[in-house]
């Protein structure tokens, strides 16, 4: 297997939200998603169910998603998967960040990684789900 960690995504595993693992870094011929959401329940469940329903804009671009969310918010599409594992999952992904994004685990934010594993975009807050899909499309 690949050494990921060259390309920013980190190899962790990550407590599945029903159980086994998620490990990001097995995304990585992929674009891969990573959110992190609020940890507001309904603000969380809330976000989760906008990147939920273009479900089908991850599967046409080939991406997948995970969802760091302490949030119960239903079956999720087949291409997102959920960790409840936040503080891990923050912890290793903050190190792939270079300072300048800003990004805080108590008001959440996304990283969008390309194919390759590298960072390409990141967003802070909440409420970027279309913004996200769209930059799926736009190649680097």
């Amino acid at each position: 297997m690949e050494d990921t960690r060259a390309y920013g995504i980190p190899d962790i595993e990550l407590a599945g939200q029903h159980g086994g693992t998620v490990n990001p870094s097995n995304f990585a011929g992929h674009d891969l998603i990573v959110l992190f959401c609020p940890p507001e329940p309904l603000t969380a469940a809330s976000e989760l169910a906008s990147y939920n329903a273009l479900a089908d804009a991850l599967a046409y671009n080939d991406a997948f998603m995970v969802a760091v969310c302490c949030a119960e918010a239903g079956l999720p599409a087949s291409r997102i998967l959920i960790s409840a594992d936040s503080e891990r999952a923050w912890d290793a992904f903050g190190k792939c960040l270079d300072g300048t994004e800003h990004l805080r685990a108590d008001q959440g934010g996304v990283l969008l990684y390309g194919r390759g594993g590298c960072l390409r975009k990141t967003w802070h807050g909440i409420g970027h789900a279309r913004e996200v899909i769209q930059a799926l499309g736009e190649r680097m």
